[in-house]
């Protein structure tokens, strides 16, 4: 508000103080609607969720409710932006006020607009007094620009969320801005043979198994569970010379959808058609989709990891301070963080897809809907509606992240921060939707009772269903187990330090990594990329040209026995990258964890007795 405008609260004086800036509310585009006189006019429905309070800085701030980033989350979105009258060419602390009441949310997105981009500064706005709190200094060659919008990871429409006043304070000293950037990536030459039994019956058993099995169902090839028995596959079978087919012959469109999948079964042979270390083009993670690009070492994690299909898991925690120039010591206050982790799309691989739309043309029976909303698709908080058909995409769906802010250690010469986050396989949240299920197995027995399909068109479809669809409705115990799939997940614990030096700084050790007291622990998989300061480095923070470390297929994929398996509360001193910060169980029937598991608390691996419900802690 104008400086001295009156103040309804008693023993509030609006007068003390020089309003040096501008604050405005945004209410989006709105939408077309109807005036009160009943005319067409474009009308804003955000604007009925702003509410104003006598309390805050002066006597008076306003509020609205968090939101979801979703379509009704975005209707209803509200962004506020301060701005600083005057130019600042140099280094600047920003404090925010917030109220005693009115304000509620544990995640206010604060954006600051800096010489170096917009940085992302959370803050739990909850708390039961007025009170300034400092979100870091900044570099700026303009007036600065701060926003803060009414979409949250965590809004509901429940919690409230304040616009109340900001300060700029100027700094003198040396500004300093750090981070680190861990990218887990499926390589494409990945060995999936795991230690599963022979009594698991499933033919992701080994290389091995998978391989005998796609040339099984493509063309020609041993049964993957009996190596002295051939099969016959869809290709095997002549190409309908007509577009009527019959169980003589397969289906045009489907023979040929298929062939292509045969093509790449050939190129990619059991091992992948890579040499001397190259990154395949075609191996059997690459057909079976579920490989990412191998990273190109010359780039930064800026430019190599844009894409949400070029990881599995991506975080970045980036770290700022002021060095004061006399003393060369961090000065304190100064000192923010913040963090920014997402998950990758995980996909269905071509050949499913396709084969469901080539018997949808081939034998008219209409492709199974599988459509679905996935809630905290790649990031949290945000939902996303997916359409497999379209591109195959099946977005991982983000856990519940946690980031310890930065702190200044006592001799004022480092600044440490820890963080931790992850998430599940797309396939997870994919399944977790019963009727998906319902309509794929419903597609099956429609293509079982077709007088025109060959039984290597029924067998394929069979074993599409249970292998990527498939949920028995016991917590998924004997569905798709690519469905019951654990969490991934990266721990960073960092200290940047003003000599320019960067260290680990985890509690405890991991006897996984390598070295056992790194700056990013992980799940078992999958492959490990760690940048500081955007440039490739080993695990410690030294140069590097390729990964920190390879992802270990067998335990990640071993059953829950022991503690070497990526199911429960994740320990790194007793179990290394076994287990998981969700402490998700396997999916046995009636107490374990099946794939609709939202989490709602998360802890570091190498501290797992202190659990977080809040996504940032001071």
């Amino acid at each position: 508000m104008p400086t001295g405008t009156p103040v309804i609260r008693p023993s509030c004086f609006n007068g003390d103080w020089i309003n040096e800036g501008s604050f405005g509310l945004d209410f989006g585009d709105g939408e077309p609607g109807v005036a009160h006189d009943g005319s067409a006019a474009t009308v804003w429905p955000s604007k009925v969720d702003v509410h104003q309070l006598g309390t805050g800085f002066n006597g008076h701030f306003y509020f609205g409710h968090t939101r979801s980033d979703d379509i009704k989350g975005n209707r209803l979105k509200i962004t506020g932006t301060w701005t600083l009258n005057t130019a600042i060419n140099g280094a600047a602390k920003i404090w925010i006020h917030l109220p005693d009441h009115g304000a509620q949310t544990g995640a206010a997105e604060y954006n600051v607009h800096t010489a170096k981009g917009v940085k992302t500064r959370t803050v739990n706005q909850n708390g039961s007094s007025n009170r300034w709190v400092s979100i870091g200094a900044f570099m700026f060659n303009a007036p600065p620009k701060v926003t803060l919008s009414a979409i949250t990871r965590d809004g509901t429409g429940d919690q409230d969320i304040a616009w109340d006043a900001i300060a700029v304070q100027p700094i003198n000293g040396q500004y300093v801005e750090r981070s680190i950037t861990a990218a887990s990536v499926f390589d494409p030459a990945q060995n999936v043979d795991s230690n599963m039994p022979v009594s698991m019956y499933t033919p992701l058993r080994t290389r091995q198994t998978l391989y005998d099995w796609a040339r099984g169902h493509a063309y020609q090839g041993p049964r993957w569970d009996n190596r002295d028995v051939t099969v016959n596959g869809v290709t095997w079978f002549p190409r309908c010379s007509t577009t009527t087919p019959s169980e003589d012959c397969s289906g045009q469109k489907t023979w040929d959808v298929t062939n292509q999948w045969w093509q790449d079964i050939k190129d990619g042979g059991l091992d992948g058609n890579g040499t001397a270390g190259s990154a395949p083009s075609m191996s059997i993670p690459v057909w079976m989709a579920m490989a990412n690009p191998r990273p190109d070492s010359s780039l930064p994690a800026s430019e190599a990891f844009k894409d949400s299909n070029s990881y599995k898991i991506k975080s970045k925690v980036d770290v700022s301070y002021i060095v004061d120039n006399s003393t060369g010591k961090i000065i304190e206050g100064s000192e923010s963080s913040g963090y920014d982790v997402r998950v990758g799309n995980a996909h269905l691989p071509h050949f499913v897809t396709n084969f469901m739309k080539a018997v949808e043309t081939d034998y008219g029976i209409t492709k199974p809907n599988i459509d679905y909303l996935t809630k905290d698709a790649l990031t949290y908080g945000r939902d996303q509606l997916v359409r497999p058909y379209a591109d195959g995409d099946t977005p991982g769906q983000a856990y519940f992240p946690h980031l310890r802010a930065a702190r200044v250690n006592p001799e004022d010469t480092c600044v440490d921060v820890r963080a931790i986050g992850g998430g599940v396989h797309g396939y997870r949240p994919m399944v977790a939707n019963k009727y998906i299920n319902d309509n794929v197995k419903a597609w099956v027995d429609k293509i079982n009772a077709s007088a025109d399909t060959n039984y290597a068109v029924r067998s394929l479809a069979g074993d599409v269903y249970s292998l990527f669809f498939k949920n028995d409705g016991s917590n998924n115990a004997y569905g798709s187990m690519i469905g019951n799939a654990p969490p991934i997940w990266q721990d960073i614990a960092a200290q940047f330090c003003t000599d320019g030096s960067v260290k680990p700084f985890h509690a405890a050790a991991n006897s996984d990594m390598d070295p056992n007291n790194s700056l990013v622990y992980q799940s078992y998989m999958p492959d490990l990329y760690v940048y500081v300061d955007d440039h490739l480095t080993d695990n410690a923070g030294g140069p590097s040209t390729s990964r920190a470390h390879a992802g270990d297929w067998k335990n990640f994929s071993n059953l829950p026995v022991g503690y070497g398996h990526a199911y429960g509360t994740c320990d790194t001193n007793a179990r290394g990258s076994g287990g998981n910060p969700w402490a998700i169980a396997p999916p046995v029937p009636v107490v374990g964890d099946g794939p609709g598991e939202r989490p709602t608390e998360v802890r570091h691996c190498d501290l797992p007795l202190t659990t977080f419900n809040t996504h940032i802690t001071p």
